[in-house]
């Protein structure tokens, strides 16, 4: 999945970091299994993008809700489940989730 069309995320991201002074970014990057740096080019540069499963990892380690980093509303029981269900999702049916999305913003 890619996140780019919901860029603002990594701002919301960047400000979930920086609630958390106890997370060191060179060392959270390293307990993600990824290079020193991977944190700070997720949030500052946009030059990585995390696989849908290391994004929920990375929201649950800061404490916060996938559905809000991604959508910046505050995330309703419902809305976190379906977007934790989405990026649990294989690649065909993330296919189908947007083509069904497409399909109801055709309707209205």
């Amino acid at each position: 999945m890619e996140f780019d069309e919901f860029e603002p995320w990594r701002s919301r991201m960047a400000i979930a970091v920086a609630d958390r002074p106890d997370i060191e970014v060179t060392k959270f990057s390293t307990e993600l299994g990824k290079h020193r740096d991977y944190i700070s080019r997720l949030i500052k540069d946009g030059t990585a993008n995390p696989s849908p499963s290391l994004f929920k990892e990375i929201c649950e380690r800061l404490g916060v809700s996938p559905a809000y980093i991604m959508s910046g509303e505050d995330a309703s029981e419902e809305r976190d489940r379906v977007v934790r269900r989405v990026l649990d999702a294989d690649v065909a049916t993330i296919r189908r989730i947007s083509r069904a999305l497409d399909l109801f913003e055709e309707d209205q």
